[in-house]
């Protein structure tokens, strides 16, 4: 099946909202981390991010839970470690400054 213009051109606006956003969001949680640690903020993040989607899913009146999964909990720890980098490490002119 064929997309039609209108829905690949509303794609690829979506796309480039979401790489603007994203790539701003390095700039806000480097001032962030600079009232918080990086584990601080990490739990922060975790928990907005987790009653962000409970409201989503309250909405939208979804119940059933998935199965729990190995990857879920790897991807946490993943993102922890990823924090901690964004504090210790730097990135870039960030640091020079």
């Amino acid at each position: 099946m064929i997309a039609s213009k209108s829905t690949t051109l509303k794609a690829f606006a979506a796309l480039i909202l979401l790489s603007v956003l994203w790539g701003y969001n390095w700039v806000v949680m480097k001032y962030a981390l600079l009232d918080a640690g990086p584990f601080q903020f990490g739990a922060l993040r975790t928990f907005l991010g987790a009653l962000c989607l409970m409201g989503i899913l309250l909405v939208l009146k979804k119940t059933n839970a998935p199965e729990r999964s190995a990857n879920a909990y790897f991807a946490g720890d993943t993102s922890n470690l990823w924090v901690y980098g964004l504090d210790y490490l730097g990135a870039g002119a960030w640091r020079r400054r």
